[in-house]
C-alpha cells in the first residue's frame, strides 16, 4: 500500500476465520522468518486514514536469532534501538499507520525520550 516507505513492524490482514494472534504469527514468519515466538499483545486500536479504515491487532516479542526478509516485501532491514528508530522517523518516510499506532509506545521504550 505504501512502496518505498520504510516500516517498523510486520504486519497484514486476516484471513477468513483467522484471529489476530494467528494472522500475527503468521506474518511475522512470511515477512521475517520468525517461527516458534510468543506474542505479547501491545493494544487493539482503530486506525483511518483517507486510503484505510481498519481495527489493529499490535503485538510484540523479544527475538535474537537469524532474520530471513521475504524478498517480494522487504528491501532491506536492521535492528535499531527505540531511540534510534525515533530519529529515523524524522529523517525517513515511514508507513502512517505503523507510526499512528505504535509511536508512543516506542517512545517510552526510549530511555532518552
Amino acid at each position: 500500500m505504501f512502496p518505498g516507505r520504510c516500516d517498523f513492524a510486520a504486519g497484514g490482514v486476516l484471513v477468513v476465520g483467522e484471529r489476530p494472534l494467528e494472522a500475527a504469527l503468521r506474518e511475522t514468519a512470511e515477512e521475517l522468518g520468525v517461527r516458534g515466538v510468543e506474542l505479547a499483545p501491545l493494544r487493539e486500536a482503530d486506525y483511518l486514514d483517507e486510503r484505510t479504515d481498519y481495527r489493529a491487532s499490535c503485538f510484540s516479542c523479544t527475538y535474537d536469532g537469524p532474520i530471513t526478509w521475504q524478498a517480494d516485501e522487504v528491501a532491506w532491514g536492521e535492528w535499531v534501538s527505540p531511540g534510534r528508530l525515533l530519529d529515523l522517523l524524522n529523517e525517513l518516510p515511514f508507513v502512517p499507520d505503523t507510526v499512528a499506532l505504535l509511536r508512543d509506545i516506542i517512545e517510552r521504550w526510549a530511555p532518552e525520550a
